[in-house]
């Protein structure tokens, strides 16, 4: 975050995709994502203080938090509920996905063959936690496994 400042009456909200900082005076929201890509919302529209404070309260959130979710457009309870305690009926279908079925036919070949399977991921907190379940549920029936993450500052 070098380079960003915060005055007196601002705070910073990080998480994976965007830095948001809201200027609380002004209600201004300066979303920074990834890059050097910026964008600046008017937010009084989408935050009232009243409802900020009654959905931390409803949902046990930080302010921040809430304010953050309304910047996205998760400004109602149903919206909020939906995003933070959705239910796994609401999933799509992972078949839909470009190549699931070729990937899951060869991870069974492997299962067959008694091959080494071996799950390359990321470093990001995506990629980390996609191999880290992905690992996880196959390691309940499989254990020739392995898993790989490059290191972030020697293999970019």
């Amino acid at each position: 975050m070098s380079g960003l400042f915060l005055r007196k009456n601002e705070s910073i909200i990080h998480s994976t995709l965007i830095y948001l900082k809201i200027n609380t005076q002004q209600k201004i929201c300066i979303i920074k994502q990834k890059g050097n890509m910026e964008f600046i919302k008017n937010c009084e529209n989408l935050i009232d203080e009243e409802l900020v404070k009654e959905f931390s309260k409803e949902f046990n959130l930080d302010d921040k938090i809430v304010k953050l979710l309304f910047c996205r457009g998760i400004n109602t309870k149903e919206k909020i509920r939906k995003f933070l305690y959705d239910d796994i009926s609401n999933l799509k279908n992972p078949y839909t996905l470009i190549n699931m079925k070729e990937t899951v036919a060869r991870i069974e070949r492997a299962i067959i063959n008694n091959e080494k399977i071996l799950i390359f991921g990321d470093y990001d907190v995506d990629g980390t936690t996609a191999v880290a379940l992905v690992y996880k549920f196959i390691q309940q029936f499989y254990s020739n496994i392995d898993y790989y993450i490059p290191d972030r500052y020697n293999e970019g």
